[in-house]
């Protein structure tokens, strides 16, 4: 899902959709930055995925 197909969408399913379009976005930019995460950089990113894991849940 992109936010180009919203529209394709009815209305009161864009919230979802946004959250969805979102959590794809974050994960893609963990999966990418995860190489390289510095020790000192591990204890704030683990948090910051650990809350969105709790979104996805």
């Amino acid at each position: 899902m992109s936010s180009e197909r919203l529209q394709t969408l009815p209305h009161h399913f864009h919230g979802f959709a946004r959250m969805h379009i979102a959590m794809r976005r974050n994960a893609r930019r963990l999966a990418g930055g995860a190489p390289f995460v510095t020790a000192e950089q591990m204890v704030p990113v683990s948090t910051w995925w650990h809350r969105l894991r709790e979104v996805i849940d």
